[in-house]
């Protein structure tokens, strides 16, 4: 008797193929695979070119600070050797044009004597006003004793008198003390008239040594210039070496 098999309908109605279904599934695995090994060169690429464009980025930076740095140094120098030339312009001007500019000092400080003396411009000025000052004072202290005015207002009259008299007082004071300083000066000018040639020179000694003094500065500066070329030489001097 012919036994029936029940697995048999199943078999016909899907046609299960174990080989080629083993045959898809290692396909799929494959391409998985190709896609995953495609993908991760081009992150690494990606990866390694920002790495590549933030470090050129770094040095462009590097690079423009060393710059600005070598200009100020430059700059620097310039400036120095500017300074350092007017203060030798001055050491070396003709002597007729020393003398000249020395004459319109003294004569400078002669017209201010003049305005100091008594009569002059600046004296008589004070006087005036001191003069002024005291007869306001008199004015507001009659009306401080005036008994047709109330006690503020004589409080504030007598207020006001006693700043004019202070201000009268310090008028003749600052008189006082023009005339102190006039003499003194006075006698300096003396001096240096009798013997200008002298006090010319005692000039010019200062000026030279404040001349000299200046190249320092220059010298300084140099070094700063020379320091900054050696810094922006080193990596160029250190890859020749290498190679």
């Amino acid at each position: 008797m012919r036994q029936l098999n029940v697995f048999q309908p199943i078999h016909a109605a899907v046609h299960f193929n174990p080989n080629e279904t083993m045959k898809q599934i290692h396909l799929f695995t494959a391409l998985s695979l190709v896609a995953t090994f495609a993908i991760l060169p081009t992150q690494g690429l990606a990866q390694s070119v920002q790495v590549r464009i933030e470090a050129g980025n770094a040095a462009d930076a590097q690079q423009q600070s060393g710059s600005d740095e070598l200009t100020k140094k430059v700059n620097a120098l310039k400036a120095s050797i500017e300074k350092s030339k007017e203060a030798f312009k001055n050491v070396n001007r003709t002597k007729e044009s020393v003398i000249s500019a020395f004459d319109q000092n003294l004569d400078v400080i002669k017209a201010a004597l003049k305005d100091v003396t008594q009569g002059g411009e600046i004296y008589s000025l004070v006087t005036e006003t001191g003069k002024k000052a005291e007869d306001v004072a008199k004015i507001y202290k009659e009306k401080a004793t005036d008994p047709k005015k109330d006690v503020d207002q004589q409080r504030k009259y007598k207020k006001l008198a006693d700043e004019f008299t202070s201000q009268r007082q310090l008028a003749y004071q600052q008189l006082d003390k023009i005339e102190i300083q006039r003499e003194l000066l006075q006698k300096s000018l003396k001096l240096v008239e009798n013997d200008k040639e002298f006090f010319l020179d005692e000039l010019l000694s200062k000026d030279i040594a404040v001349a000299l003094k200046g190249v320092d500065g220059v010298l300084k500066a140099m070094n700063e210039v020379s320091n900054g070329l050696d810094q922006i030489m080193k990596p160029t001097a250190t890859a020749q070496k290498t190679e």
